[in-house]
């Protein structure tokens, strides 16, 4: 497995690390057959004899022609660059919706990103329990043609690689409508 000179292809890339061992899987095929790979440095693998055992679906010829075409169109398409294209100019749309009280926080990593909510940000339905504003975001989001992934009083969001800014200016609109909508049935003691 190589890295490009001209972009780093893992997240881990973004920092002064040198892992020991990077276990790889999805994206190696785009999810279109199953392959998964553990990729260590030399000295490790040598001490760990299951690097060198032959395992019953190691290395099956249809799973590693789809990762070895998947991984060309990625590089042929430039798509680990338009990842960080993208990523950056969405990151800096998402920063405006600093304006929610509800928003704690807005990171991320290329196509990577996270608004995160504020902690006790709960809606308390009157039909049954609480439940994390994040999920009352993301299902709104959903009626108007956006998924995103609530986990945890964050929103996810991890669009593909082929996302373009076009698509991640809607993004942000959408999730500026939705928060807007949430934070209206939010507690006005709720936010920052």
């Amino acid at each position: 497995m190589r890295v490009r000179a001209d972009g780093p292809w893992f997240g881990v890339d973004h920092f002064d690390v040198v892992p020991d061992i990077r276990v790889v899987a999805k994206g190696l095929t785009s999810g279109y057959a199953p392959m998964a790979a553990a990729v260590a440095r030399r000295e490790i693998a040598e001490t760990l004899p299951i690097f060198f055992d032959v395992h019953t679906y190691g290395g099956h010829p249809v799973s590693a022609a789809a990762a070895l075409a998947s991984l060309a169109i990625i590089e042929r398409e430039g798509l680990v660059e338009n990842a960080a294209t993208v990523g950056a100019y969405m990151l800096g749309l998402l920063e405006g919706l600093r304006r929610h009280d509800i928003v704690g926080d807005v990171r991320g990593s290329g196509l990577f990103i996270a608004v995160e909510l504020a902690h006790d940000a709960d809606l308390h339905e009157a039909s049954g329990p609480s439940l994390p504003a994040d999920n009352h975001v993301a299902a709104v989001a959903r009626r108007m043609g956006l998924f995103v992934r609530p986990l945890g009083g964050t929103i996810i969001l991890g669009p593909p690689l082929i996302f373009t800014k076009a698509q991640a200016e809607r993004t942000v609109v959408v999730l500026d409508t939705a928060l807007s909508e949430v934070e209206a049935r939010v507690p006005a003691e709720v936010g920052r």
